[in-house]
């Protein structure tokens, strides 16, 4: 599985991908809107979202707090330190940030409450699986702000409250 995550002021965009599709979440904390984009083979399904439903999905990570460690190691040339906590369901979230990178656009990361500094790999374990985020490269290079638009055709429409009930 690959994660790309690109931001812009206040726009940010979060691709995961693997061998059977992609999910792009993207959002502008500004406008408190975005939507998620499901591309799995010919099925193209967008579900827009607001501010309020994205806080309430990821209510879970509100009371995160993480419990800093002298543990340290690079990542793609950044010193980063351990942080680790524990979801009220047993989840436990173990993140290596740098200080060195921060973003002025504090809603990329919810999961990651409010660490002082970017999380360059993060791990999420919980009863049934482990996986393992790692940054790869960091690039600072310009991007256009049509990365964050929304498509206005192409993919079916459907709401948020709908995409909860199919889970």
């Amino acid at each position: 599985m690959k994660s790309t995550q690109s931001v812009k002021g206040a726009h940010t965009r979060v691709e995961l991908s693997n061998s059977m599709g992609k999910t792009t979440t993207i959002y502008d904390s500004r406008d408190g809107e975005g939507a998620i984009l499901r591309d799995f083979g010919s099925q193209k399904i967008m579900i827009p979202f607001t501010k309020v439903q994205m806080e309430s999905k990821n209510k879970k990570y509100d009371q995160l707090v993480f419990e800093y460690s002298d543990q340290a190691k690079e990542i793609v040339g950044y010193q980063c330190r351990k942080a680790t906590a524990q979801l009220a369901d047993g989840t436990k979230i173990e993140v290596y940030f740098s200080k060195d990178l921060i973003s002025d656009n504090t809603d990329i990361g919810f999961q990651f409450g409010r660490i002082p500094g970017l999380a360059l790999e993060f791990t999420s374990t919980n009863a049934n699986a482990t996986v393992t985020y790692t940054a790869s490269s960091i690039s600072f290079d310009p991007i256009p702000i049509q990365l964050f638009d929304l498509p206005s055709s192409g993919y079916r429409i459907l709401s948020y409250e709908e995409s909860q009930k199919k889970k």
